[in-house]
C-alpha cells in the first residue's frame, strides 16, 4: 500500500490488514511510510533510494530495499535501458554484511526486460553475490521486540487537552513529511481516541513519538504514561500505566483485553522541556508476534553461469494466539529451494530469483 497516495485512514486499512493475515498468517507486512518503528507493520522498512539506511546498532526487525540499477526509466518494474549496476562487492560488503549485523533483510529489486527476463549482466552479478556471501551464523539472536499491533482498530476521531489531536491519527508519515500532535507543557496532558463503537477486545496501545526531518526526536517523548478506557466518554477506567525510555523509539503496550469505545493516553512526564509529542498512536486487539530466526536454503540457476547455492537467514512471524502455538525451538523446518524460472515466465518469476 502506497501511504503517500492512500494512507491508512483513506482506505479500510484494518480490514485489509486482517484479511491478509487471515489468508497468510505467517506473512510479514511492511509499509513504505518513512517510520523507523513497526507502526502498523511487522518490520521497519528503510527506503534506501530516499537516502535512508538501517542504522548501525539497530535491534528492531527490519527490511531495506534498493534497486540493483542506478539508471533506467520505470526501473522498479521493467526497463529497456537500465545501467550503472551495483557491483557484487557493493551488494555483499556495502549491504548484506552491514544489514545482517543490524537485523535487517535486504530486498534487492532487479527489473526484468520486456520479455520478463533478467539481463545477463544482472545474472552475472547475482552469481558473484551467491559465491561470495556467507551468513554470519554466530550473530546474536534478534533481541526481544516490543509488542506489535496485529489487529488494528482505526479511530474515527480524536480529541486532546491541548494541541491538534488529529495529527496523531492522520497517517501522514513519509521521509521528511510528518504531522505531530504537540501538547502544552502543563502536565498531565491527554489524547483520547474514539473507535466509533464499543469494541469487545481492546488490549493494545502503540505510541510513535514525534518525528522531525527524516527520523524520530527524543524531545517530547512520553516517559510516564497511563492508558484509560471508557464506553461512554464519561467514566474512564485505568487499563495500564508505566514508563517508557524516552528514546524516540516506537512503544507498544498490552493490557486487558477490555470492552471500550474510547481509549485515552495520558502523558504525565516527557523527555525534554517541551510538551508531549506523538506522530501516531494506535490501538487494537492483543496479539504478540514473535520473530524466531530460521535458516532457509536458496538456489539460483543461470543458463550460462551455472548454479549458485547458499543459505540466508530470515525472520519468521509466529502469532501467540490461543489455540495456535509457535513451533518448538528445536523443531525442524524444511523449505525447498525454488526451481529456476522458465523462459516463458514473466516479471514476477524474475523477482523471485533474488527474493
Amino acid at each position: 500500500m502506497n501511504t503517500k497516495l492512500v494512507r491508512h485512514r483513506n482506505a479500510p486499512f484494518a480490514e485489509i490488514h486482517d484479511l491478509i493475515k487471515s489468508l497468510q498468517p505467517e506473512i510479514l507486512i511492511v509499509d513504505h511510510d518513512g517510520i523507523q518503528g513497526p507502526w502498523d507493520a511487522d518490520l521497519v522498512m528503510y527506503e534506501e533510494p530516499k537516502g535512508v539506511f538501517s542504522p548501525s546498532g539497530n535491534t528492531i526487525a527490519a527490511a531495506q530495499d534498493n534497486k540493483i540499477n542506478g539508471t533506467g526509466d520505470n526501473d522498479w518494474y521493467w526497463a529497456p535501458d537500465i545501467g550503472n549496476l551495483m557491483t557484487a562487492s557493493a551488494i555483499v560488503d556495502g549491504h548484506l554484511k552491514k544489514l545482517e549485523a543490524s537485523y535487517t533483510n535486504f530486498i534487492l529489486n532487479c527489473p526484468p526486460n520486456r520479455q520478463g527476463l533478467l539481463n545477463q549482466g544482472i545474472l552475472d552479478i547475482l552469481a558473484q553475490v551467491g559465491s561470495s556471501w556467507t551468513p554470519n551464523t554466530s550473530r546474536a539472536p534478534l533481541p526481544a521486540q516490543t509488542p506489535l499491533n496485529e489487529h488494528p482498530y482505526m479511530p474515527t476521531g480524536a480529541t486532546a487537552t491541548s494541541g491538534t489531536a488529529s495529527n496523531a491519527i492522520d497517517g501522514v508519515n513519509d521521509v521528511g513529511v510528518n504531522t505531530v500532535w504537540t501538547s502544552s507543557t502543563a502536565f498531565p496532558q491527554s489524547l483520547t481516541l474514539d473507535l466509533g463503537s464499543v469494541k469487545p477486545d481492546v488490549g493494545y496501545f502503540g505510541y510513535l513519538p514525534g518525528y522531525a526531518g527524516n527520523g524520530p526526536t527524543t524531545n517530547g517523548s512520553i516517559t510516564s504514561y497511563k492508558i484509560l478506557v471508557s464506553s461512554d466518554n464519561s467514566v474512564y477506567t485505568p487499563a495500564t500505566s508505566g514508563t517508557w525510555p524516552g528514546d524516540g523509539k516506537y512503544q507498544g503496550v498490552l493490557f486487558g483485553p477490555v470492552a471500550a469505545r474510547y481509549v485515552r493516553l495520558e502523558a504525565d512526564a516527557v523527555n525534554g522541556t517541551g510538551g508531549a509529542q506523538a506522530t501516531e498512536v494506535r490501538r487494537g486487539r492483543p496479539t504478540i508476534v514473535q520473530f524466531p530466526l530460521i535458516t532457509v536454503p536458496w538456489l539460483m540457476l543461470s543458463p550460462t553461469s551455472g548454479s549458485v547455492g547458499g543459505v540466508v537467514q530470515v525472520l519468521k512471524s509466529a502469532e501467540a494466539d490461543p489455540g495456535r502455538h509457535a513451533p518448538a525451538a528445536d523443531a525442524p523446518e524444511l523449505h525447498p529451494a525454488r526451481p529456476p524460472p522458465s523462459s516463458r515466465h514473466g516479471a514476477r518469476d524474475a523477482e523471485d530469483w533474488v527474493n
